[in-house]
């Protein structure tokens, strides 16, 4: 018993000192070979696979999330919210690599050796900061983890750190110069990305970092929209990289050269990527690239592979992509009636109302608007821009010019309304009243069609839905739910609701105090909430006496015995009174439409025209200025632009 203790003793003695003689305040061999494999081959290792991990986690998000109408991202961590999905493995990472620098950092110069003193590699050996790679590696890493968290700030800092004090390791250096350009990158500081590239050295690269330099490149050019300038380093990228990145660059190549119009080329390279069997969501966008690249002159060909993409039953909820892809195809080829009538397609097809509908609905509007019909371009830039996000590039001006086309909508629905109602104030009483029931016959008929194909539509949607419940349910652990009831998980549900929505309250701004009665309208219908609205201010006790006590409409017309023909019957300016406030209004609303015209869509054909139609209406209106002080202007504005 006694020798085992002894035994016991000086193999605990034994550690004691292997573990004293490897303390970080010493510089040998020994220690920084201990430490080297205690950093690599234990923390660092899970930091690794972490890393890993959450690269496997965003290529699984990106397949989502990619928006395939742009030149994608060339780094699939820059591609949206993708990131997100790395985020705790990343926290992971950052946690290991911080263990690692804390306990495993050699920073403690070694014991000299003065026969050593002249040689160069012994110089550059004990001015070394850092004695342990492995740590080295780790400041790296933390780096790439922190930019994964989108920390830029952070990630910029600690590639900084890892760049300047880690000279003597050169691939650690100039990937940390590499990956400090990328954040900048991706933070939109141009200038400072390309001074780092430029300040780079041929010699200081390796295999290692030779790839990510000409993905950096290509990524930087890119974001500044140098397609011609990428396409090189894109090429030089494809033949160096592998595998899914391989792809992915090959895909992008393919849309830089359609960017560039170079439509025979793009149709090939399209053709290249789906050869390569890449993952179904790019084979299928590949397909549509060589359908808007198309170059043939009969379009039998193309017709056939995008019938074969709608005849498949996983495209179902991608049939408004297609036919945008195909209306984006006519349009080139200069067809606008079919490019419309297939934009008009995707948007009527579309089942999840997402980025690819808000691209045919700005499609389709962008026609109009260019044909300066104004008042079908505005419901369809209003709806794309509500599904756009606001950092969707060029958000701010689709903002502005539908909040334009809003204005021109809404000063057109006032004279268009008011003249209607002075129209039907000019009829006898017996047809006024025909033709208000054929008024309120068509909009209830309008709004029972529109009842039935939402019902019908989230029906499907629902069905959809539970399909993908069913097929991700059996995808989850035991013990996890999976719950897809949410309202707003359906868009369909959504749209049926705001249909209510307006049956119930109108067309309503949204702010402050929107359920009162006396907002300005501009639309028929809405006037008639507005009645309706006052009426059920009274009390429930009244109320249902309310409506019977409306024995006559306005200047004394006996009630039809329809409540609702009445409320319409009661806007009709059949007074003195009523026609001087409608025309009041025409010539008000006459005023603005001129005004948006002249201001804010700048077409200033429209804007004299519209004037024109105001001071031959309203001769002595008070409103604006004369005809010729406009003319002045705008012969003002034409000798400023020579």
């Amino acid at each position: 018993m006694r020798n085992r203790f002894c035994h016991i003793s000086v193999i605990a003695l034994t550690l004691l000192l292997v573990l004293t003689s490897c303390s970080v305040k010493k510089n040998t061999a020994a220690v920084r070979s201990f430490h080297h494999t205690k950093a690599r081959y234990n923390i660092l290792f899970n930091g690794r696979e972490a890393y890993k991990k959450g690269q496997t986690a965003v290529h699984a998000a990106v397949l989502q999330t990619d928006d395939y109408n742009e030149v994608l991202p060339v780094f699939e961590e820059s591609a949206g919210d993708a990131v997100k999905s790395a985020s705790a493995d990343m926290d992971r990472v950052i946690e290991k690599c911080d263990k690692a620098i804390q306990l495993h950092s050699i920073v403690k110069k070694p014991k000299k050796n003065p026969k050593k003193a002249k040689d160069p590699k012994y110089k550059a050996f004990m001015a070394k900061e850092e004695y342990n790679s492995e740590v080295q590696e780790a400041w790296l890493l933390k780096g790439k983890a922190l930019a994964f968290k989108e920390d830029y700030a952070a990630s910029a800092a600690t590639l900084a750190y890892a760049s300047k004090h880690f000279q003597d390791n050169s691939d650690v250096a100039t990937e940390s110069k590499l990956w400090e350009a990328k954040v900048y990158a991706q933070q939109g500081w141009y200038y400072e990305a390309e001074d780092i590239l430029n300040r780079l050295s041929e010699k200081a690269f390796s295999a290692r970092t030779t790839k990510l330099y000409v993905l950096v490149k290509a990524d930087l050019l890119l974001r500044q929209k140098q397609y011609e300038a990428a396409l090189p380093y894109l090429q030089n990228a494809i033949d160096i990289t592998k595998k899914d990145q391989r792809k992915r660059v090959m895909f992008i190549y393919a849309q830089v050269l359609e960017k560039l119009k170079r439509y025979g080329e793009a149709y090939n390279a399209y053709e290249a990527v789906k050869k390569k069997r890449p993952d179904y969501v790019m084979e299928f966008n590949s397909v549509l690239g060589m359908a808007k690249c198309y170059q043939g002159s009969s379009m039998d060909d193309i017709k056939k592979e995008v019938d074969r993409l709608v005849k498949r039953a996983s495209n179902a909820d991608y049939l408004d992509r297609i036919y945008f892809t195909m209306g984006t195809l006519y349009q080139r080829k200069g067809d606008k009636a079919k490019a419309m009538e297939y934009y008009q397609l995707a948007i009527e097809k579309s089942t999840r109302n997402g980025i690819d509908k808000a691209y045919a609905l700005l499609a389709l509007g962008g026609i109009y608007y260019d044909e300066e019909d104004y008042l079908k371009a505005q419901p369809l830039y209003a709806e794309a821009v509500n599904i756009l996000s606001i950092d969707h590039l060029g958000y701010k001006e689709l903002q502005t010019r539908s909040q334009n086309l809003d204005y021109v909508a809404q000063y057109s629905g006032v004279v268009t309304l008011q003249d209607s109602l002075l129209f039907l104030a000019s009829l006898p009483q017996e047809q006024m009243i025909e033709k208000v029931k054929a008024e309120v016959e068509r909009i209830h008929k309008e709004q029972e069609e529109a009842q039935k194909r939402l019902e019908e539509e989230a029906r499907q949607q629902a069905e959809r839905d539970k399909s993908a419940a069913m097929a991700a349910a059996a995808n989850l652990s035991l013990g996890e739910t999976l719950d897809q009831s949410w309202y707003f998980y359906n868009n369909t549900l959504i749209s049926k609701g705001k249909l209510d929505f307006q049956k119930q309250w109108g067309g309503r701004t949204l702010e402050d105090d929107w359920r009162r009665a006396n907002k300005v309208s501009s639309g028929f219908e809405l006037e008639e909430e507005n009645d309706e609205m006052e009426n059920s201010a009274m009390s429930e006790e009244s109320s249902e006496e309310a409506l019977p006590a409306q024995s006559s409409t306005a200047d004394g017309f006996k009630s039809t015995g329809d409540a609702e023909v009445d409320s319409y019957l009661r806007q009709i300016p059949v007074t003195d009174a009523m026609k001087q406030s409608s025309n009041a209004a025409i010539e008000e609303a006459l005023y603005n439409l001129y005004k948006v015209y002249d201001d804010r869509i700048l077409n200033k054909r429209l804007a004299t025209e519209t004037y024109n139609e105001l001071l031959r209406r309203y001769p002595d209106t008070e409103f604006g200025q004369s005809k010729s002080a406009i003319d002045e202007k705008s012969d003002k504005e034409a000798e400023a632009l020579y």
